[in-house]
């Protein structure tokens, strides 16, 4: 036992999302181990609970660890910023949507924006969801790994499927390396009691599989070749996706880093026509405008990225150089010490308004 808790405190450690494996291992008890029936039905099961009691609190001590620590970084969404309904319409649909792409992954891409899908999508992704649950519930003593990998899907995934919303992703497909291990357990198992009632060879299942293995693998192929560069990665998730601000703005940056310059402005332009208080966007908008000897337009964007974003030390320095290149420099001295104050320790800063203040006493 001391064995598996320091393991799970080094997963805690490598990643959080791990926290559910307490449960997860009283689904295993329940099957395939049978462990609650072997040690007398209901006092088995409070034996099974009791002995994890250690992995419980370890995982509440992570999670509360984990939800502290993003909220100070500023990456949890408030429920003024997302309201509670938004976020259970979001994770409904982002249950199914994350099975669509395991069976048929043509559409995947690095970020997904947030956009809640409203109720009548979110109702009936719920309400099949709570079927299949009932049906695997009826099914539970012929085909036990139907309820076993449903439920290890959804336990798993409900770390990190969007109720308290880390960051402003949709849902990501690095969340699921865990929840579709439960998918594929009802695959393996169904497959092979699927085969035995319609009496399939055997070869012939192996076969089946061997082909879905290199179907996977052709399709794996082709998802690493649009990680080859940022171009590939971040083209791809525009084209896969609507309304992406993110990939827009992502895209253009590497264009931008290409040389391509006015199409870097088109798509940092479409990220702002998508979310106009986009402040990333704005700030690239305005080092792409200084490329062009935009200067004045360059002021606006890197104005515009200040005032969305106030805390953000770059975006008022960047703000701070341009208004001194055209002679401002009470406004330019005025920004450079917002940035200081924002990141007092960061001496570029107190040399930059050195410089300034040297400019403006000649």
């Amino acid at each position: 036992m001391i064995l598996v808790i320091v393991c799970f405190a080094c997963g805690l450690m490598a990643k959080p999302m791990v926290v559910t494996l307490p449960v997860l291992l009283l689904l295993l008890d329940y099957w395939p181990l049978d462990r609650a029936e072997m040690r007398g039905g209901a006092r088995g099961l409070l034996f099974l609970i009791r002995e994890k009691i250690p992995l419980f609190g370890l995982a509440v001590g992570a999670g509360a660890i984990t939800v502290f620590g993003q909220r100070e970084a500023g990456a949890v969404l408030s429920l003024s910023a997302l309201p509670f309904t938004a976020r259970l319409e979001n994770s409904a649909v982002s249950c199914l949507a994350y099975v669509r792409d395991l069976f048929w992954p043509a559409r995947l891409a690095v970020y997904y924006p947030l956009r809640p899908p409203g109720a009548l999508q979110a109702l009936a992704a719920l309400a099949l969801i709570v079927s299949t649950l009932f049906v695997a519930w009826r099914l539970r003593r012929r085909a036990p790994y139907m309820l076993v990998g449903i439920l290890w899907y959804l336990v798993a995934l409900a770390p990190v499927i969007g109720v308290v919303q880390a960051g402003a992703q949709g849902r990501a497909d690095r969340f699921t390396y865990v929840p579709i291990v439960g998918l594929f357990v009802i695959v393996a198992w169904g497959a092979n009691d699927l085969a035995s009632l319609l009496r399939f060879p055997r070869t012939g299942l192996a076969v089946a599989a061997a082909g879905f293995v290199l179907a996977c693998v052709v399709s794996t192929r082709e998802q690493v070749g649009y990680w080859a560069s940022n171009l590939s990665l971040w083209g791809r998730a525009v084209a896969v996706t609507s309304q992406n601000y993110w990939a827009e703005d992502r895209l253009g940056v590497a264009l931008a880093d290409a040389g391509r310059l006015d199409q870097a402005v088109a798509h940092y332009s479409a990220a702002l026509a998508i979310w106009p208080d986009f402040p990333e966007a704005h700030n690239n908008l305005g080092t792409a405008r200084v490329d062009q000897g935009r200067i004045e337009d360059a002021i606006h964007e890197f104005g515009a990225a200040a005032r969305t974003r106030p805390n953000e030390p770059m975006f008022h320095y960047n703000l701070a150089v341009v208004l001194n290149h055209v002679g401002r420099t009470s406004d330019a001295i005025r920004e450079i010490k917002a940035a200081a104050r924002l990141r007092p320790n960061d001496s570029s800063f107190a040399r930059a308004f050195a410089m300034i203040a040297a400019d403006s006493s000649r």
